[in-house]
């Protein structure tokens, strides 16, 4: 079977976040009173990006949150009632690298998360085929001015960070593990967001986020280098990994086209008989061939 292999001309397109992106920002720098046009020129980025006429991809989206934190010395970026001094992420994930296993590293990661927030908010659970990061936030003190809107925002990027954490800590493609990402809402998962997690099934209007790992990754020992500081910045190059993964696999949707051909021309024609023989779910199937 012949495969059409697609050429790839620009990452930076391919991972543009969507415009809801930009928006959160200038509200966020306009609640600090903070220059998003100054950042922006301070990390070499296109002063375009505000009006949209210049594509931002996820990666430099944290780096400008990351600035914004800074300015306004809060990490928490204004969601909480209770900020949270700078420095206090990179010291968390500090916490991580005394750890064995996976297991242990987010536990802790769940722990330390919630003794700064000052409430369980964070656990681990193995559920049958699946270690799980849940994150229920009903009765975390959000500050006053952030609306049911931003904070589901923030809470789907707090879910891509902490899966580019456990990604950066093992040194195995971390697309193996992830099964399933729960939103609090009903929105459509965004392309970049299906790249990050692999195009795991996302389900919505969930009571809680959460993190869906094959039970397989409790075997995994930490690899990381005990010699060298693991810090946001560092996670956030693995993040774009996750991304270049993806696209490296761009080629593979024209294959997966002729696939499901082949399975139609031989007889089977339900999708979940089509999904079974390629051995991803009916939504992964509707997604790929869109």
């Amino acid at each position: 079977m012949k495969c059409t292999i697609l050429s790839i001309k620009n990452t930076f397109e391919l991972t543009a976040t969507s415009a809801d992106y930009v928006k959160n920002l200038i509200a966020l720098a306009r609640s600090a009173n903070v220059s998003l046009l100054h950042i922006l020129q301070d990390l070499g980025l296109p002063i375009e990006i505000i009006e949209e006429k210049v594509p931002l991809n996820l990666v430099d989206f944290f780096r400008i949150q990351e600035r914004l934190s800074i300015e306004i010395r809060d990490e928490s970026l204004l969601m909480s009632t209770r900020p949270l001094l700078l420095g206090t992420t990179d010291h968390v994930l500090a916490s991580l690298q005394s750890k064995e296993t996976i297991t242990d590293a987010i536990k802790q990661l769940a722990t330390s998360y919630n003794f700064i927030h000052s409430g369980k908010y964070n656990r681990v659970e193995l559920r049958n085929t699946h270690l799980v990061y849940i994150i229920d936030d009903v009765d975390f003190p959000y500050a006053p001015q952030s609306d049911a809107q931003h904070i589901a925002f923030n809470m789907e990027n707090v879910l891509i960070f902490v899966h580019g954490i456990i990604s950066s800590l093992i040194n195995a493609p971390i697309g193996h593990f992830i099964k399933k990402v729960q939103y609090k809402t009903d929105r459509t998962s965004t392309e970049f967001e299906q790249e990050i997690f692999n195009n795991a099934y996302i389900q919505t209007n969930s009571k809680t986020y959460a993190l869906f790992y094959d039970v397989s990754i409790i075997n995994e020992l930490l690899a990381w280098d005990n010699e060298k500081p693991l810090t946001s910045q560092y996670v956030y190059s693995e993040i774009q990994k996750l991304i270049s993964v993806q696209n490296q696999g761009i080629n593979k949707v024209s294959c997966f086209k002729s696939r499901v051909i082949e399975l139609l021309e031989s007889g089977v024609r339900q999708q979940n008989k089509v999904a079974g023989k390629l051995n991803c779910s009916i939504a992964t199937l509707r997604r790929n061939l869109n």
